[in-house]
């Protein structure tokens, strides 16, 4: 699969260089795995962070739901459907050594 802009957009030096000094960490809520696999980081711990409303995860649709339709009132950005990509390639919700599950409010926050 071919990289998305996101990842195209990185700075791949300044992450690796980053990533690679001990006693150092790097968070990001968007294609980690992805990213540090293209700079060959050690990939040591891993947390996953799901959005969580009443229990169910929020952004489940948006990783692995219903392709997107031409119905929607908002059609998807192009980060959003880099990111359901990634989820689907990476699995990054099931691969994590820890799940955290942040509640959120009916607006996400």
């Amino acid at each position: 699969m071919a990289a998305g802009e996101f990842i195209r957009a990185l700075d791949r030096e300044r992450v690796a260089d980053a990533v690679l000094v001990p006693d150092r960490v790097v968070l990001s809520g968007v294609c980690m795995r992805e990213a540090l696999a293209l700079i060959g980081s050690p990939q040591a711990l891993h947390v996953y962070v799901k959005r969580m409303h009443h229990g169910h995860w929020t952004d489940e649709d948006e990783s692995f739901g219903p392709p997107y339709s031409v119905d929607r009132v908002l059609e998807p950005s192009t980060l959003r459907v880099e990111v359901r990509a990634y989820h689907q390639q990476w699995l990054p919700h099931l691969k994590a050594q820890y799940v955290y599950e942040r509640t959120v409010d009916a607006q996400g926050r």
